[in-house]
């Protein structure tokens, strides 16, 4: 399997998550009001996870002086598309519903885009990394995936035409990842660190300004677990990994790249 393809299918495996999310409000709403806190407190937790243990660092490692900046970047970037397009995955249940639009559309599916894009970084740094990603994306996009069908149903969307969204929403992921494998593997590494570090952005303002307040709305114990399995989840995928000797080529260097032929 070429490595384009291969991230692809994980990209794909991580969009998956938005339309499980769908099936699942389609198929048995009561199930999904009564986890749905507790799947966005797991999300926050395997993001910032992510975000902290992986997307960040190996934007370091290709780039020290850009990646902060890079970081800011994606971090600005969403706030800004969430103060225009005023939707965010809410914790409360699917009765509490945003005001949603042709706006707010193009928000949700900017946003599946950018978790393929970060999908298609992390596997530009590492495979791990790569993997782990997917993982996260795929935890955050199936609350979203469930939130997104319900508002759309909400304002009066017929349901074919809800599923439909819905089924884009995913497939935007690998998407996402396609137009960022090139981007990541066959240019100047600042690409790379440019990539890696506008996800890391990303993740980071979903974690902290969406999932962790939609957490906090309901205090229980069950959501405390869910938010620290979260972070145990990923570290302890990323300890596997390492156990295994799995996926752990480094991020090309400068010099290695400026060879011919390099990637990078």
């Amino acid at each position: 399997m070429s490595p384009t393809l291969h991230t692809v299918v994980y990209a794909t495996i991580g969009g998956s998550g938005s339309v499980v999310g769908m099936a699942l409000v389609l198929w048995k709403e009561s199930l999904v009001r009564r986890w749905s806190v507790t799947a966005v407190a797991f999300a926050a937790g395997a993001m910032a996870t992510t975000a902290f243990a992986h997307l960040f660092p190996e934007a370091l490692e290709a780039s020290a002086t850009a990646a902060p900046l890079w970081v800011l970047a994606g971090f600005a970037t969403f706030f800004v598309l969430n103060q225009v397009v005023s939707f965010h995955a809410c914790g409360q249940g699917l009765t509490h519903l945003h005001p949603v639009g042709t706006m707010a559309l193009v928000g949700i599916l900017v946003h599946s885009f950018f978790d393929g894009v970060a999908i298609g970084a992390g596997f530009g740094a590492t495979e791990s990394t790569g993997r782990v990603v997917s993982a996260a994306v795929f935890s955050h996009e199936l609350p979203e995936g469930a939130f997104t069908v319900a508002i759309l149903l909400h304002t009066g969307m017929a349901r074919r035409r809800a599923i439909e969204w819905g089924v884009v929403h995913g497939l935007l992921t690998p998407v996402g990842a396609l137009v960022a494998v090139p981007l990541a593997s066959h240019v100047h590494p600042g690409m790379l660190a440019a990539l890696l570090g506008l996800s890391a952005g990303s993740f980071f303002y979903v974690a902290s300004a969406n999932l962790v307040p939609e957490a906090h709305r309901e205090s229980s114990r069950r959501n405390v677990a869910a938010f620290l399995v979260g972070i145990a989840f990923v570290l302890g995928l990323t300890h596997l990994e390492n156990a295994l000797g799995l996926g752990e080529a480094p991020v090309p260097s400068k010099e290695a790249s400026a060879a011919p032929g390099a990637r990078g």
